[in-house]
């Protein structure tokens, strides 16, 4: 386990991720919060808000490459 420790208006809160999952964790969030720095709320929100976009960007995709196999494998069948 290794653990992360964001800061948000002041407030430390540390996170404990599992091994397999960290490095990857922490790169992805890197992207939208200052890592080891206060980040304000505004800063925050912001990440979250582009991680929302970001999943719903990626349901897209998924749904598209979905309906075009269905498309494809209703062909064969």
């Amino acid at each position: 386990m290794q653990k992360l420790t964001l800061i948000i208006n002041g407030s430390a809160f540390e996170i404990t991720l599992a091994d397999t999952y960290a490095e990857a964790f922490k790169e992805e969030i890197a992207k939208d919060l200052n890592i080891g720095e206060d980040n304000s709320v505004k800063t925050l929100l912001y990440a979250f808000m582009q991680k929302n976009y970001e999943v719903l960007e990626l349901k897209r995709e998924i749904e598209k490459i979905s309906d075009e196999l269905d498309d494809k494998l209703g062909r064969l069948f």
